[in-house]
C-alpha cells in the first residue's frame, strides 16, 4: 500500500502533503529491520522537495521538520549518532530563523535525548547549552508543556554556574513546575523510550 500511498500523494499539488506521504511512507517501513536504505531515500526525497519552500510555506516548513526529526531518530536508533545530531540540528536551524523557539527547544532536546548515555560526544555540550538557552528564553506558559527541568538539571550537571545564578535558576523552575521539578526531571528520563517518543512526535497523525 505504501507505493500506491505515495503515487496518491506525488499527484497531489500540495507540496507539504507530497512531502507528509513521503514521511508516513517511512514510518510505516520502520518496522521492518531490512527497510532501512528504503526509508532513508524516502525521507531524503521529502527533504529535497520541501527544503527550497520552507521559508515561503508554513506547512511545508512544519513538515520538513517533522522529517528532520523522524530521520534524526532513526539514525540515533542505528547508533549513527553523528548523523542524528547533524538532522536535529537541522530541525532547530529551520524552527530558529523561523522564529519558533519551541520547536528549536524540542530539536535540541531530541539531541540530548539520543545522546543521553554518550555525555562524552564532542556535540553533547554544545546541544545542552544551546538547548538551555533557547529553553530560557521560551514564555511561562510553552515551558508548562516542554520538559525544561530535564535540561536545567543537565545544565547544571555539566557546566560551572555560579552559586548565584544556581539559585535563580532553582527559583524559576519552582515557579514553574513546583518544588519538586527536581525529580519530576529524574522520573521523565528513568524507563522513558526517547527515540521512540521521538517518532511518535514526529509522524503526523
Amino acid at each position: 500500500w505504501g507505493e500506491r500511498l505515495l503515487h496518491l500523494g506525488l499527484n497531489s499539488p500540495d507540496s507539504s502533503f507530497q512531502g507528509s506521504t513521503y514521511l508516513l511512507y517511512a514510518s510505516f517501513l520502520f518496522q521492518f529491520k531490512k527497510a532501512e536504505r528504503k526509508i532513508e531515500d524516502l525521507l531524503q526525497q521529502g527533504i529535497d522537495l520541501l527544503s527550497p519552500q520552507y521559508k515561503s510555506d508554513a506547512a511545508a516548513a512544519a513538515v520538513l521538520m517533522r522529517i528532520y526529526a523522524f530521520r534524526g531518530s532513526h539514525y540515533s536508533m542505528r547508533k549513527k549518532l553523528n548523523a542524528a545530531i547533524a538532522d536535529f540540528s537541522m530541525q532547530a536551524d529551520i524552527a530558529e530563523e523561523l522564529g519558533q523557539q519551541d520547536q528549536a527547544f524540542l530539536a535540541y532536546y531530541y539531541a540530548l535525548l539520543s545522546l543521553d548515555r554518550h555525555h562524552g560526544h564532542p556535540q553533547y555540550k554544545n546541544m545542552l547549552h544551546r538547548a538551555y538557552l533557547v529553553g530560557n528564553k521560551l514564555p511561562t506558559e510553552l515551558l508548562k508543556a516542554l520538559n525544561f527541568p530535564f535540561v536545567v538539571c543537565c545544565y547544571l550537571e555539566e557546566f560551572k554556574i555560579d552559586p548565584a545564578e544556581k539559585l535563580r535558576i532553582a527559583e524559576k523552575l519552582t515557579d514553574i513546575y513546583g518544588p519538586t521539578w527536581q525529580q519530576l526531571a529524574h522520573r521523565s528520563k528513568k524507563g522513558f523510550d526517547f527515540s521512540q517518543q521521538i517518532l511518535k512526535d514526529s509522524v503526523p497523525t
